[in-house]
């Protein structure tokens, strides 16, 4: 899998660019895609079958363990069904919520729970203990409306369980990513993307935790950052024949090094965070 520009896409000839935030360090994709656009860029033959087996979405047996036993889990945005899965296996009652019906199919068939579309889930009477977004909230173009129509569907001491990327956080990943577009930049190679504009947002951890404490007024019980290394750091690149794939796996497994190191005094490098919060 390609990796994201941190400039921006070019797509169906049209430009899409980040805009940052000075005051929380985030970055907006403008404009933002269409309906139209979202719907053509997840369609499950387009998206799901071509980006979740190369996705770093976490130690899922740890990042369980952040989110409180409980009875009843929604997995919305469940994918291809693996959290689904390994959330079924471990005790939860865990249905999920896909948007693209092909895709509700797979991820009910991969894991055996119900899947549903949000208006289902929202027209029924069952309220959740946890809400589960894995790699979810960088897709939305209006999270925040998103979550106000989720929070309806907690039980009165139910918690959010998130998880995704920190791409403007600090991490050595970052930091030679962006050497590599200021030389892409100097010698006049191409900074764009040329994939769908998936993320439509950028954010460290500063920014992410102002979201979720400002933005929607959440409690945070639990926030951890960790790094994967990704996108420099994939299966068997650290051990590839080739230059440029031996590098890129060095410099992704030095990341996770250097964000376990320094995470233990308070750093807080990484590419990736977990958090537990609630609606007060």
């Amino acid at each position: 899998m390609e990796s994201p520009s941190p400039d921006g896409y070019r797509w169906e000839g049209r430009v899409f660019a980040y805009q940052g935030c000075r005051q929380c360090g985030a970055k907006v994709l403008q404009p933002l895609p269409s309906d139209d656009d979202l719907a053509r860029m997840y369609r499950h033959g387009d998206y799901h079958e071509a980006y979740y087996e190369e996705t770093a979405i976490g130690d899922w047996p740890q990042s369980l363990a952040l989110a409180r036993p409980a009875a009843r889990l929604l997995d919305f945005g469940c994918g291809d069904g693996a959290f689904l899965a390994e959330a079924s296996r471990r005790g939860f009652d865990a249905a999920g919520v896909e948007l693209d019906a092909a895709a509700r199919e797979v991820a009910q068939r991969n894991s055996g729970c119900p899947v549903l579309s949000l208006e289902d889930v929202v027209a029924g009477s069952q309220r959740f203990d946890v809400i589960h977004l894995g790699d979810v909230l960088e897709h939305l173009p209006a999270p925040a409306d998103m979550l106000r129509r989720l929070e309806p569907l907690l039980e009165p001491d139910g918690v959010f369980f998130f998880e995704g990327p920190l791409e403007e956080n600090a991490s050595l990943v970052r930091f030679c990513n962006r050497a590599f577009t200021q030389f892409k930049r100097a010698t006049g190679r191409p900074l764009l993307a040329e994939l769908p504009p998936l993320h439509l947002s950028r954010t460290s951890a500063a920014s992410q935790r102002q979201f979720f404490q400002r933005t929607m007024g959440y409690e945070v019980h639990a926030f951890e950052v960790g790094e994967t290394g990704w996108p420099y750091l994939v299966t068997g690149n650290a051990l590839a024949k080739d230059t440029k794939s031996r590098l890129r796996g060095i410099i992704g497994q030095a990341a996770v090094s250097l964000a376990r190191l320094g995470n233990r005094v308070g750093a807080t490098l990484g590419n990736r965070f977990a958090a537990i919060t609630s609606p007060r």
